[in-house]
């Protein structure tokens, strides 16, 4: 199975908040190592598991970077963050930060995204247009920063592909013919992942969330994921939840379709 070549693929552990050091992993069930791996670093914030920069062969079983790969750690929570070294890293974040929407389109929003009055007149006044998968690429690509980048040219690649496929979504937010905001992230069922996002005009990376938001409610989605809490993510509504809740509410959403999801 997928699930187990990955984790034999698996072949040093890290953490944040250790040093780096290579650790020899024997074939298990995933269930046994990401336990065993979560006792090694106690109470660390996140967990990470760096995979080889080239495709490595195990029994006969070769794991370069695919989209196969890419869902399958998504199913497990797990998402992919380029390194300083170059390298992939595979995190798994706890506590998890959700925005909250509503299970049903006529269920009102309980601790959702948060519109403040400045912002509900920017979405009212300010002209600008909202799109969906017009420009994937140029939106990942605008959500590169000057350093300390996370996002890399094998995971454009790999997202991009995604994308091709029919389960990796942007929203665009326009200024006639400029693009000026924007958010990306993966569909997984009823779960939308949200990856990172950018803006060149002030509040267009908010306005490009909020209709990403709006979009997945009507879809049906029951989980929107952000990953990792940050002042910004909170300042508009996002809350965390265990990883333990997390995972019992991605395991009920990855069991629905979308259709934004990969079939």
């Amino acid at each position: 199975m997928l699930v187990e070549h990955l984790a034999v693929t698996i072949y040093r552990f890290q953490s944040r908040s250790l040093p780096d050091s290579p650790v020899r992993l024997r074939e298990r069930n995933w269930t046994e190592m990401v336990g065993t791996l979560r006792s090694w670093i106690g109470r660390a914030s996140s967990t990470c598991w760096r995979l080889p920069p080239k495709p490595r062969y195990t029994e006969n079983v070769v794991e370069p970077l695919t989209t196969d790969l890419l869902r399958t750690a998504y199913l497990q929570g797990i998402f992919p963050m380029g390194l300083d070294d170059g390298e992939i890293g595979w995190f798994r974040s706890d506590p998890r930060a959700i925005f909250e929407i509503a299970t049903n389109r006529s269920e009102p929003l309980r601790t959702g995204f948060h519109v403040s009055r400045s912002l509900r007149k920017r979405i009212a006044n300010c002209g600008w247009r909202i799109s969906f998968d017009e420009s994937f690429e140029e939106v990942m690509q605008s959500c590169l920063r000057p350093g300390d980048n996370w996002i890399t040219p094998e995971l454009i690649q790999i997202y991009c592909q995604a994308h091709a496929e029919g389960w990796a979504h942007s929203c665009e937010v326009w200024d006639d013919h400029d693009l000026i905001g924007g958010v990306y992230g993966l569909a997984v069922g009823g779960c939308f992942c949200a990856e990172s996002m950018f803006h060149r005009r002030t509040d267009a990376s908010k306005v490009a969330l909020w209709a990403l938001i709006q979009r997945c409610i009507e879809m049906g989605f029951t989980l929107f994921d952000a990953q990792v809490m940050n002042p910004h993510l909170s300042s508009l509504g996002a809350r965390e939840i265990t990883l333990a809740e997390y995972l019992q509410r991605l395991e009920v959403a990855v069991g629905m379709t979308t259709e934004w999801s990969r079939g």
